[in-house]
Parts: C-alpha cells; sequence; structure tokens
C-alpha cells in the first residue's frame, strides 16, 4: 500500500512514502508541541511488511504528537443520489437499498456514509453517498496504529475538496468544480453555490488521462443536478496553464494557490486544504462509524482534559461559589422564617416558653385536643333548647312568616309544628334548612293545607342535629 504521510508542523510539510500497492492515503497530524524535526529523505521506501521504527521514521518523538484529526483515502466510491427526506436516521435506513442498483455487490465488505448536503432539486434532497472498503479501511487505521496515531476522522479524498469555496470566494457562486491533480489520482468536486453536490476520486496518475476522467466526472456532475459547470478550479497540477486545460474540461479553468500564489507539491497542496477543511468545518464524509468507531485513548483524553484545565477550574470555583452563595441565602432565609414563628408563638402564649423547633408540633398538639373536645359536646340539644332554637332562627328568613305553635327538643332530633305565609313558603323553609348542613343532617318538611279563611300554611317538621 502506497501511504502519503502529511505531517503539519508550524505550517511546514513533511512527508514519508511508504510504497506497496497502488492506492494512497494521506494522513494530517495536527501537533502543536514537536520537537524540531530532522529532515526525512523524500520518497524513502519502507515496506509495510517490516517492522516500522516511527522514530526513525518521522525524525521526532511520535508521543509528543497532539492528536491525529484526518485521514483521507483514495479509492473511494462515490454516488449522488436524491431523497425525499433529509433525515440522518431516515437517510440511513433508505440509502443502501436505492444503492444496491448502482452497485450490485456485497455492502457488508464496505462501510458506508451517506450525508445530506442541503441541496435540493424538485422538492427531493440531494445526499453524497461514500463508499469505502473495509480492507482499505482496516490497512489505513493499521498503518496509523503502527506509526503510534489514532485519527479521529477517515474521510475521501475528494470531500475535502468542499473546503475550495472557503479558500476561493467565487467558487460559491453558481455551478463551480474543483479538480485536485494529487501525486497518485485525481479528485473531482462539483459545487451549486458552494454545496457539494457530486464527489468523484480516480486512480488514474497520467496527467492528459487524469484531465479526461475529470471532464467526464464534471459531465456526469452537471447532469445529476441538471445544471452547466460556469468554472473549473484546478488544485495541484504540473504547472500547465489553466488557459490550455479550459479546452479540455469543456469550461473556463482557473489555477488554486493555496501557498503564496506559488504551486506546491500535492502532499502540500493535500495539506493546505484538509487544514482549510477541518478549520472551517467543511462538509465531509465519515467511514470511523461501527466496528471503526473512534475511541479516543486515555493518553488523548488526558491531553484534551489539560488543555480545558484552566477553563475546569474556572467552571468549578465559580460552581462552588454559587452553591455556597444559594445555601448561605437559604439558611439567612430560614432563620427569618424561625424568628417570625417565634414571634407568633410568644404573641398568643406569652406566658409560655415552647422549646426552639418544637412549636409547629406542640401546636398541632393542642389544635387536635380542643377539636375533639368540641366534638364531645354533641349536637345543640345537649347545649340547650334554646340554643336549639337559635340555631332554628338563624336558618328562617322573616319574610318566610315562621310561627311555630308546638315543639319538642330530644338528644338527636327536633320536631314541631306551625305555619309559615303562604304554600310556597314551606317550600322555601325546607331549602333553607337543608343548607344548614353543618346543624341539620336531615330535614323533613310535611305541607298540612291552610289555615281555614287564612293563607297562611300548615306544615309539620322533624330536624335531625349533626353529631
Amino acid at each position: 500500500m502506497t501511504v502519503q504521510l502529511t505531517l503539519l508542523y508550524d505550517g511546514i510539510s513533511l512527508s514519508a512514502a511508504l510504497t506497496g500497492a497502488e492506492r494512497d492515503a494521506f494522513v494530517v497530524i495536527a501537533a502543536s508541541d514537536l520537537r524540531t524535526p530532522t529532515p526525512v529523505n523524500d520518497g524513502a521506501e519502507v515496506p509495510v511488511s517490516e517492522p516500522i521504527d516511527p522514530e526513525a521514521l518521522l525524525g521526532f518523538s511520535i508521543e509528543e504528537v497532539e492528536e491525529t484529526r484526518l485521514v483521507l483515502l483514495s479509492g473511494v466510491v462515490h454516488e449522488s443520489l436524491y431523497l425525499p427526506f433529509s433525515e440522518r436516521r431516515k437517510v440511513a435506513q433508505i440509502a443502501p437499498v436505492q444503492l444496491q442498483d448502482s452497485f450490485p455487490f456485497d455492502f457488508e465488505e464496505f462501510v458506508l456514509d451517506v450525508e445530506p448536503t442541503g441541496f435540493k432539486h424538485d422538492g427531493e434532497n440531494l445526499c453524497i453517498a461514500g463508499l469505502c472498503s473495509k480492507a482499505i479501511l482496516t490497512d489505513a487505521l493499521l498503518l496509523c496504529r503502527t506509526l503510534g496515531v489514532e485519527p479521529r476522522r477517515v474521510s475521501s479524498a475528494a470531500s475535502i475538496l468542499s473546503a475550495v469555496p472557503a479558500i476561493e470566494p467565487e467558487a460559491g457562486n453558481g455551478v463551480t468544480a474543483a479538480v485536485f491533480l494529487r501525486q497518485h489520482g485525481t479528485s473531482t468536486a462539483l459545487f451549486v453555490d458552494g454545496t457539494p453536490v457530486f464527489l468523484r476520486d480516480s486512480a488514474q496518475t497520467d496527467f492528459k488521462k487524469a484531465i479526461l476522467e475529470a471532464r467526464l466526472a464534471l459531465e456526469k456532475g452537471a447532469t445529476t443536478v441538471g445544471k452547466k459547470v460556469e468554472r473549473v478550479y484546478l488544485v495541484g497540477g504540473d504547472g500547465r496553464p489553466a488557459e490550455e486545460l479550459a479546452k479540455v474540461l469543456g469550461a473556463p479553468s482557473s489555477q488554486l494557490y493555496l501557498n503564496d500564489k506559488t504551486l506546491r507539491s500535492p502532499e502540500e497542496e493535500c495539506l493546505a486544504l484538509a487544514s482549510v477543511h477541518l478549520e472551517k468545518r467543511c462538509w465531509g464524509l465519515q467511514f470511523r462509524k461501527g466496528e471503526f468507531a473512534y475511541r479516543a485513548s486515555f493518553r488523548q483524553v488526558v491531553s484534551g482534559l489539560g488543555d480545558e484545565l484552566p477553563y475546569l477550574i474556572w467552571a468549578v470555583a465559580m460552581l462552588v461559589l454559587w452553591g455556597v452563595t444559594e445555601i448561605g441565602g437559604s439558611l439567612a432565609r430560614l432563620g427569618e422564617v424561625n424568628s417570625r414563628i417565634s414571634a407568633l408563638v410568644t404573641s398568643v402564649l406569652p406566658t409560655e416558653e415552647l422549646p426552639s423547633g418544637s412549636e409547629r408540633r406542640i401546636l398541632s398538639d393542642r389544635l387536635a385536643t380542643i377539636e375533639g373536645e368540641l366534638q364531645r359536646l354533641g349536637s345543640l340539644s345537649k347545649i340547650s333548647p334554646l340554643e336549639s332554637l337559635r340555631g332554628l332562627s338563624e336558618s328562617v328568613a322573616p319574610e318566610l312568616g315562621l310561627s311555630i305553635e308546638a315543639l319538642s327538643v330530644a338528644q338527636a332530633k327536633m320536631v314541631f309544628n306551625g305555619t309559615v305565609a303562604d304554600t310556597p313558603a314551606v317550600g322555601r323553609l325546607s331549602s333553607a334548612l337543608e343548607r344548614r348542613e353543618g346543624v341539620f343532617c336531615d330535614v323533613q318538611i310535611s305541607p298540612k293545607g291552610k289555615l281555614p279563611g287564612s293563607s297562611r300554611a300548615r306544615f309539620s317538621a322533624e330536624l335531625v342535629f349533626c353529631e
């Protein structure tokens, strides 16, 4: 396997080639505190099958690398597809079914990632799918671990071209394309107003054939979105004028310089693209999922915490300060409530001194005792007949014209006969007495007709006292 290992060290690109097969990978390492590296001979061949000494290969201690952020693999198959939704969960469920028609092979041997792009056409959402062979991914991760690094993200070489509109604002207007002429292949991307809509990776290294393949990819991409490519941006290459290549690509072309208007090596161009891609958080595929998901090592976790330690200490200090303030305020308010309770108890029971904190319990017990004593007094009849009549008079309005002719008061009930102003007043009397639920638990009023030669109505009543 041919691997271009590209290290980011204060803007300086160092490369080491490991030769084996026809595909390649780019490893971008963000290193903030490396020792001064020693030069590495360009083109040094180290067979993968032989033991690799990372420090001898790279020129510095791999333990001082902060983190490996991105690995770019060529040999990834891309496909653009339209779906009626953009939710990632639904996309992940439906996309494999649609892709089966385009890729008649066993998906179990590949890692599939489908990412919505945000582009819509005729009401449907465009997504880009990437299929990466599990064998290629395993080899790349094994090589990284042999070197002592663990990449957070594994993507395709073509996907970092999504950084081109972030580098060249004009590439974000209209239908544009980017062609990356790498050392070991060609990557092509098509954009609509800066949104990637089509990707293609090719292993073709012959320049003329690579340009022809790029044109075919652009034509297919234009068909996918139903739009014509307006401008092509070239990344890398052999220094030929963009105007000359425009004739082959079929669209106006211009060279995109990533480093001070100077055409650098393919490794440095890839490094610059990847750095912008990571910094701007551009759209991209991610094959570190499922069994290949990234798991940070203990050293990386400790290193990450070390960077955030001042902020963590500040956050903990603020949390403690807030907790102390809240607890102190709560205790002060509780003290005020206790003082108020003591003042109220003293005003009610000036001759008694109740133990602090037990006022509520003692007063509740005394209240329960008073309620029990009142219940033992029984009904109104146990107090006196006069009290019974008083309860009756409070229940009857004067306009009823109540007149009692005979009265009998027993322990549990009162029976009496009398007259009221008229026949409807008998019903109003019954309703008035029934409303005194706390005094009379049962009310029986029986009309007895009218008095001879008068409008007054006679009745008999039986009232049961509430116990």
